[in-house]
């Protein structure tokens, strides 16, 4: 039973006390009760918040997204992230810790990323490891959960107090998503890893001439250390660019994946279904932080 591993690192997002497996649900100490999805994952906004618009991606975007990703454009990105995790968690497992090792996507998204990292690490760490992935979109948490019954998601709002227990988490993933350094610094132990993953100014050049896609704020990098600096201890940044070739499919599920699908003129995505293919950079600044 796979949530059962994982359930220790969650709290009831109404009464904040500890989450038990208890058949097909999750249950706390109140008999607050959440159901496990027959997807894999479980449903943790409050009753309050589940009412709202969400501001999570939206179906589409998410098919678009997990079609784009399994074409391999992104790989060398995921693969860069699991270098750095991996070196984080050898170097803790050298020092003689034989506890779980608990890991958090947050903004998982369909949850390549994660899912990824959980194949990399299963051939380089024998202590066990759980992973985690949160995210606002149900939609999101349903095709990363049956990615594998390994990967435990949640639907719930990085915006606000997330179900999770403090200090349950070695390392946090943040990419492409939203922060909360409160939260986050919160959730990770002394001296854990968050590994962030925003676009470089060069990501998607070409095609963002093209589509006219959202812009890419200046000085992105900067901005992200110093909302982090309260709580985190600056590492280091490296950049990763480098060039890809689109069929005219990957074009479309590529725009169609990103927030900019929300602002495109049905006429300008049907105008990218006629290009016969795009040469354009991709870049990514992965930035390493440690919990002071």
């Amino acid at each position: 039973m796979p949530w059962e591993s994982a359930a220790p690192c969650l709290v009831c997002p109404l009464c904040n006390s500890r989450l038990a497996r208890r058949g097909a649900s999750l249950v706390c100490a109140s008999s607050h009760t959440f159901d496990i999805a027959r997807d894999g994952y479980v449903h943790l906004l409050p009753t309050t918040r589940r009412a709202q618009r969400s501001v999570g991606d939206s179906k589409e975007m998410l098919r678009a997204r997990r079609a784009f990703l399994s074409r391999g454009h992104f790989a060398l990105c995921s693969d860069a992230i699991n270098a750095l995790v991996a070196s984080h968690l050898t170097t803790k497992a050298s020092k003689g810790d034989s506890e779980t090792i608990n890991i958090l996507d947050v903004g998982c998204g369909e949850g390549y990323f994660l899912d990824r990292l959980r194949l990399h690490l299963l051939e380089r760490l024998d202590q066990p490891v759980t992973y985690h992935g949160v995210d606002i979109a149900k939609d999101a948490a349903r095709l990363a959960a049956r990615r594998s019954a390994e990967l435990h998601v949640a639907v719930a709002d990085v915006t606000t107090r997330l179900p999770y227990a403090d200090g349950a988490f070695e390392t946090l993933l943040n990419v492409f998503a939203p922060r909360n350094p409160a939260e986050f610094a919160r959730l990770l132990v002394s001296g854990g890893l968050l590994a962030v993953v925003i676009p470089t100014q060069q990501h998607l050049r070409e095609l963002r001439a093209i589509a006219l896609l959202l812009g890419i704020e200046e000085d992105k990098q900067q901005r992200v250390v110093a909302r982090l600096a309260r709580f985190f201890a600056f590492v280091d940044a490296s950049e990763l660019e480098y060039d890809i070739e689109l069929d005219s499919l990957d074009v479309i599920n590529l725009v169609q994946m990103t927030p900019s699908a929300r602002h495109l003129p049905p006429k300008t995505l049907e105008g990218l279904r006629e290009q016969l293919g795009v040469h354009t950079r991709l870049g990514f600044t992965l930035i390493r932080f440690l919990r002071t």
